[in-house]
């Protein structure tokens, strides 16, 4: 399988350099992510991720 993932900030499309996502069962999701930005970055974050199969 494999994933697509896609990574927004503010709405704009991000280059995304590297991601953790960490799912659990019995605590809320948390993520690390690591994208390539010539000026700094604020706003909401959305991460898609599908499979591509």
């Amino acid at each position: 399988m494999k994933l697509i993932k896609s990574l927004t900030i503010t709405g704009n499309p991000m280059g995304l350099v590297r991601e953790h996502v960490w799912l659990d069962m019995s605590t809320p999701g948390r993520a690390d992510f690591t994208v390539r930005s010539s000026e700094p970055l604020t706003g909401i974050v959305q991460m898609a991720m599908g499979d591509a199969s």
